[in-house]
């Protein structure tokens, strides 16, 4: 299957949150969101489409921190089963950071203990990049309102490219 990575459009919103919601692995939140993530921060995003570009089968949401603009907070990540063990989520965040205009020293994400691909993903960005990755607390499970994981930062860097 050859697949295309690239930016989301406004109008890839509800295919976006489709995938999210049909994958079940994430926090689905809004269309809307979806919609503006797509419009307002499409590079900071990406999308893996199918050949005959019907199907959205991967996405990646990261936004840049505001308080380090060589930091880059990686938001969700999700492949369509269709797709997954091909290294097609490593390649969304690789597409996003090659986008930048600003070099990308830094990647965070926020990963609960129970999510070991994504952890495999993190460490696999890590040392692609020759870079360190450290864990931190972040948010524990008591300060959500409903039940949720306690949630780690992983911060990868200084990436080397």
């Amino acid at each position: 299957m050859n697949l295309n990575i690239q930016k989301p459009q406004l109008t890839d919103g509800k295919e976006i949150w489709k995938l999210i919601k049909r994958t079940g692995n994430l926090d689905l939140n809004s269309e809307y969101c979806y919609f503006m993530l797509s419009d307002l921060f499409k590079d900071y995003c990406a999308i893996v489409t199918s050949p005959d570009q019907t199907d959205i089968l991967g996405y990646v949401s990261c936004i840049p921190r505001q308080d380090d603009s060589q930091t880059l907070f990686v938001w969700q990540v999700c492949t369509d089963p269709r797709i997954q063990k091909r290294g097609m989520a490593k390649k969304l965040i690789n597409f996003v950071i090659e986008q930048q205009s600003e070099k990308v020293e830094f990647i965070e994400a926020t990963i609960s203990d129970d999510n070991q691909g994504s952890i495999a993903l993190f460490t696999s960005l890590a040392k692609s990049y020759g870079a360190e990755m450290k864990k931190e607390n972040y948010i524990e499970a008591s300060d959500f309102n409903d039940s949720h994981e306690s949630e780690y930062i992983y911060k990868i860097g200084k990436l080397n490219y």
